[in-house]
């Protein structure tokens, strides 16, 4: 469960303190569980320590690719933190990951969905591709293209939001909101 693989993480922290990539995971994995108020304060942590105490003097291109991912991703979810106090340096962070070349699928899936969320169709749109181009995993293909719909319904293009649904579901038969807004623009379009 997943409960049980914290207990190991946490289990792990303690035995190898320093270990980057641990940690990393540690807080990735309370991020995947949304227990993102901790995830932050684990964060938080692991920055104090390896910059020093005060973490809101840390200069964001300061922090390595990962961290700066993190520190943009937790704010988004709104999680209050020294490093990122606001939506907008969170957005700036994204702005800086994807303008030096990020090849992180996750990034640009977050940066989109940020663009997305402001009515930036096109930037989303590019963002999604982008991602699209870089992932082989079929998960996350689906999501991609979901996204991708969504776009395209936004911008009213029924024939394009739904090829790509069909081919989410493809991915993923399990995509319920691929599914559900399918079977909506479908009624629509007929």
């Amino acid at each position: 469960t997943n409960d049980e693989k914290l207990v190991d993480v946490w289990f792990l922290l303690e035995k190898y303190p320093k270990n980057e990539n641990l940690k990393h995971y540690a807080v990735w994995l309370l991020c995947k569980l949304k227990r993102y108020e901790e995830a932050q304060s684990l964060y938080n942590k692991f920055l104090a320590n390896k910059y020093g105490s005060d973490i809101a003097k840390v200069n964001a291109d300061s922090l390595s690719t990962l961290e700066c991912e993190y520190a943009a991703y937790l704010s988004a979810v709104n999680v209050p933190n020294e490093l990122t106090p606001d939506y907008k340096q969170a957005v700036r962070m994204y702005e800086n990951l994807v303008k030096h070349n990020t090849k992180s699928v996750p990034v640009l899936m977050n940066y989109g969905l940020i663009k997305y969320s402001e009515s930036h169709l096109q930037d989303a749109f590019e963002l999604y591709n982008k991602a699209l181009r870089l992932t082989s995993d079929e998960f996350t293909k689906a999501e991609i293209q979901y996204r991708m719909g969504c776009v395209y319904a936004s911008q009213k293009d029924m024939k394009n939001a739904l090829m790509c649904l069909s081919y989410c579901l493809q991915l993923n038969p399990e995509h319920a909101k691929a599914r559900l807004l399918y079977k909506r623009l479908e009624g629509l379009a007929n």
